[in-house]
C-alpha cells in the first residue's frame, strides 16, 4: 500500500499563494508505503533518504516483481527500506517550467543540506542559495554573501548536470 500526498501550498507565507515554489514549505509530499511482508524489525521504520515522486513508479514496479524499464529517471525505494546496501543520490533537481503570467518559473538542486533556486523569468534571473541545516526556514539568502560564492558556484554547476541530464 503507498499513500501518498500532496505537496505544501503557501497560504500567505513569504507573502505567497499556491504551491508553485521551491521552498521547503511547497514542495515536501508525505508518503507511507506499508509492506505487509516486511520482517517484524523493519516495520514503522523511517527512511531518511532523499527521494522524489520520480521514485514512486519504480517502487511500485519492483514490488509488482516487473522489470524497471531504463527509460524511467526513478529508483526504486525498496532496497532503502529492506536496509539493502546501496548508493543513493545526494540531490535532486527541482523545476517549474509551466509559463504563468503570475508564476515565475523556477529550477534549482535540492539535498539535506543546501538549497539553490535560480529564477528563470527576469533578466537576469535571480538565485538564491540556502544552508537548510542552520536555517531549514529558508530565511537567509545566502546567494550573495562572498563566504559561500564556492558553495553557490558548485550548486550552480550540479544544477546544470543535473538538468543536461534531464535531456
Amino acid at each position: 500500500i503507498v499513500y501518498l500526498g500532496d505537496n505544501g501550498y503557501f497560504l500567505g507565507e513569504r507573502g505567497l499563494e499556491g504551491k508553485w515554489y521551491a521552498y521547503e514549505l511547497s514542495i515536501r509530499v508525505p508518503m507511507i508505503i506499508f509492506n505487509p511482508q516486511a520482517v517484524p524489525a523493519r516495520r514503522g521504520i523511517t527512511v531518511d533518504h532523499l527521494v522524489n515522486e520520480l521514485d514512486v513508479s519504480p517502487t511500485i514496479l519492483d514490488f509488482a516483481g516487473i522489470a524497471i524499464p531504463e527509460r524511467v529517471q526513478g529508483r526504486s525505494l525498496r532496497p532503502l527500506m529492506e536496509d539493502q546496501p546501496v548508493e543513493w543520490r545526494d540531490d535532486c533537481l527541482y523545476h517549474h517550467h509551466f509559463k504563468h503570467p503570475q508564476i515565475p518559473r523556477s529550477e534549482g538542486v535540492i539535498s539535506a543540506d543546501w538549497k539553490y533556486i535560480r529564477w528563470i523569468d527576469g533578466d537576469p534571473g535571480a538565485e538564491e542559495l540556502y544552508d537548510l541545516r542552520q536555517d531549514p526556514w529558508e530565511r537567509n539568502n545566502l546567494a550573495g554573501v562572498a563566504e559561500h560564492a564556492e558553495t553557490l558556484e558548485r550548486h550552480r554547476k550540479r544544477h546544470y548536470e543535473l538538468l543536461s541530464a534531464m535531456a
